[in-house]
């Protein structure tokens, strides 16, 4: 029977969550709030849309940094490939990035919250991609960091 290293088997799981977060953050609202007045109704915060604040436009370009170019893709795209580019363990660095895709995702929502503060404001699925990305492949770089100190029998 064929043995599974669990290292390259978690690597699939991280690269097709962020590319659904990716596509999410990068096409998705990421916060809405509700315009009284002559206006009313309701208006949203996305990379395309016209009510975004600089704080969470710019959260929402480093999430999709993070996610992608430079981000976990490279550090998987380096595991999965027969000859790595980089030749030492980038898992360490795949945990801080979806560390950074966290708190960004946060400090987006905050930033819009503050400047949207005297409407009634929500997150939305952008925001919820950011976070919901950024646990699940923070949880799977963990495992995949630790798992190399586990003596193999």
């Amino acid at each position: 029977m064929e043995k599974y290293d669990l290292r390259k088997f978690v690597l699939f799981p991280i690269l097709g969550l962020s590319l659904i977060g990716f596509l999410v953050v990068l096409f998705g609202k990421f916060a809405g709030f509700w315009l009284t007045g002559d206006y009313t109704g309701e208006r949203y915060s996305c990379l395309f849309c016209e009510y975004g604040t600089f704080i969470d436009i710019v959260s929402i370009i480093l999430i999709l940094i993070l996610l992608s170019i430079v981000g976990q893709v490279i550090v998987v795209l380096n595991e999965i490939l027969p000859k790595p580019l980089i030749k030492f363990n980038l898992s360490l660095l795949g945990l801080l990035l979806a560390i950074g895709t966290i708190i960004f995702s946060i400090v987006g929502l905050v930033g819009f919250g503050f400047v949207y503060s005297d409407y009634e404001w929500w997150p939305e699925a952008g925001f919820y991609a950011g976070i919901i990305t950024g646990v699940f492949n923070g949880f799977l770089f963990a495992v995949k960091f630790i798992s190399k100190f586990v003596k193999k029998s």
